[in-house]
């Protein structure tokens, strides 16, 4: 499979890198999941923290529900670079040696 794709755009072509939408998706929406899980699972953060009112209410569940999110994307790109093989490693380094500045 190729990393572009050619897209129509107003009497032209432009080329849109697919693997790295691939790469942020497969590591964003396990995190996702996990956060919804976390989510439920763990109890909700004081709402004095953020003030009295409904948004107290709001802004402490958004808030922790974005936590656990950061928290599952970092889990997920920890486990993706774990995952590469020492191909992918190499290459990747032979890339970096040959754009330094890129």
């Amino acid at each position: 499979m190729t990393n572009r794709v050619e897209v129509g755009a107003e009497g032209g072509t432009e080329r849109v890198c697919v693997g790295a939408m691939v790469a942020v998706g497969r590591v964003v929406w396990p995190a996702f999941l996990a956060a919804l899980v976390a989510e439920v699972l763990l109890p909700a953060a004081d709402p004095s923290w953020f003030g009295e009112g409904e948004w107290g209410s709001l802004a402490s569940c958004s808030l922790q529900f974005v936590g656990y999110w950061a928290i599952g994307i970092l889990s997920s790109c920890m486990t993706r670079c774990l995952l590469r093989t020492p191909d992918e490693v190499n290459r990747a380094a032979q890339l970096v040696a040959v754009r330094p500045g890129a």
